[in-house]
């Protein structure tokens, strides 16, 4: 294991329920080499997400920190991306949150897919 190149990577891919009860969708890869996409998609908030450049990735034990910048829309902004891989599988027990620079906060337990970190 260890830290440094090619050590860790994360692997994110489900549904979230945002602050209405509707669902979002993510769909994260990242490793610490700083190498990553991100996507998350919320229909009912007309938020449609995708990350342009991963500016850190932090993997300890099983929670993954990943921010960086991307599209927001049309707009350009920052995200962070907390997610846990605490079970397997991880419905009910995974946890995922995206905070984005337009103020806009998903998180909670994962609802559907998988989140893995090694």
């Amino acid at each position: 294991m260890g830290h440094g190149h090619g050590g860790h990577k994360g692997n994110g891919d489900g549904t979230v329920t945002d602050g209405s009860g509707n669902e979002a969708q993510f769909s994260i890869f990242a490793n610490d080499d700083q190498i990553g996409k991100v996507a998350v998609v919320d229909p009912t908030m007309g938020l449609v997400f995708q990350s342009a450049f991963i500016g850190s990735a932090v993997f300890d034990g099983t929670t993954a920190t990943i921010e960086g910048t991307g599209f927001i829309g049309d707009a350009f902004g920052q995200f962070r991306i907390v997610m846990q891989d605490l079970a397997n599988p991880g419905v009910g027990q995974d946890t995922f949150s995206i905070e984005l620079s337009t103020g806009v906060t998903i998180s909670g337990t994962i609802t559907s897919g998988e989140i893995a970190i090694s």
